[in-house]
């Protein structure tokens, strides 16, 4: 029976030994429970940050969008105006064969100003031979013909007017 029954003394140790325990597990409740409002506290930390991450991939998904909808509008616009370049500059190639042209004209026409007029009319005897040359010359050189000429012709009146002059006396 000792063992069974126990002393006061033990029964004191059990109780205190208890009231330790009780406090020892209150402590590891409310440590827990405090761990617990923590991880709470991080896990709605974490949602938040997740949220902002979330927003922020969003913005740059949507910025990186305009970016590319901007650098594709971009390059429209360089090929456009690269195909204009092409055309002006086709443009102006052709542009540069034509006043070659021209000035080639121009040059074989200002060697025909040098023309001296006066061997037109020779072997002219009569008045009725130097109209008749006269005209003939002129529907030639007349300005309004390809081969025209108008220095050609002011030349031509004044060799035609002097001939007639000479002519007549």
């Amino acid at each position: 029976m000792g063992e069974a029954c126990m002393t006061a003394d033990e029964i004191l140790d059990m109780g205190k030994n208890l009231s330790l325990n009780e406090k020892d597990l209150e402590k590891e409740r409310r440590e827990i429970l405090e761990e617990i409002q923590e991880l709470k506290r991080q896990r709605k930390f974490l949602e938040l940050e997740r949220e902002a991450f979330s927003r922020n991939v969003a913005f740059e998904e949507k910025r990186l969008e305009y970016e590319k909808n901007l650098f594709d509008t971009k390059w429209k616009m360089l090929e456009e105006e690269w195909r204009k370049l092409a055309m002006e500059q086709e443009q102006l190639k052709l542009k540069r064969q034509f006043y070659a042209r021209v000035e080639e004209y121009d040059n074989r026409k200002s060697n025909r100003n040098d023309v001296d007029v006066s061997g037109f009319f020779s072997g002219v005897n009569t008045a009725s031979s130097l109209k008749k040359r006269y005209k003939d010359l002129i529907k030639i050189f007349h300005p309004d013909n390809l081969s025209g000429d108008t220095v050609v012709i002011q030349k031509i009146n004044r060799e035609y007017q002097e001939l007639k002059k000479s002519m007549a006396v």
